[in-house]
């Protein structure tokens, strides 16, 4: 198994106490088998340590090549929630959306901050 995937999977276990199954992290991170096993072979994707950062919190650097802190920036700890500007919306739940429908969730407040009149996009985001 290559070693990002098996980084991946220690930092599932360690941070849930559970090791992960190959159709947990499947429909987590919303790829294939064949993707799946394309990564135990050569090694996860930039674009896929990227999904496993947003999903898993652990580093896209440090999934990709071992250096580094495993953990992401400030994610899994209570800083993000502490700073949380939405009282009804939750923030483990948001966390726990797959790549896609965490997609649809910020399409759909995008599209609803432009009907308020408000301009909360990225400035770097030219879609």
């Amino acid at each position: 198994m290559h070693p990002t995937i098996e980084r991946l999977i220690k930092f599932v276990y360690t941070a849930s106490g559970m090791p992960p199954s190959t159709q947990q992290m499947l429909s987590a991170l919303g790829v294939s088998a064949a993707t799946m096993s394309n990564w135990k072979t050569r090694g996860m994707s930039k674009e896929g340590a990227l999904r496993a950062e947003a999903v898993y919190g652990c580093s896209a650097h440090w999934l990709l090549t071992g250096e580094g802190p495993e953990q992401a920036h400030a994610v899994g700890s209570a800083a993000p929630v502490e700073s949380w500007p939405f009282r009804r919306i939750d923030y483990a739940k948001v966390k726990a959306l797959s790549p896609a429908r965490l997609a649809e969730l910020e399409t759909a407040v995008l599209i609803a901050a432009g009907h308020l009149g408000l301009d909360v996009r990225e400035s770097d985001d030219r879609r």
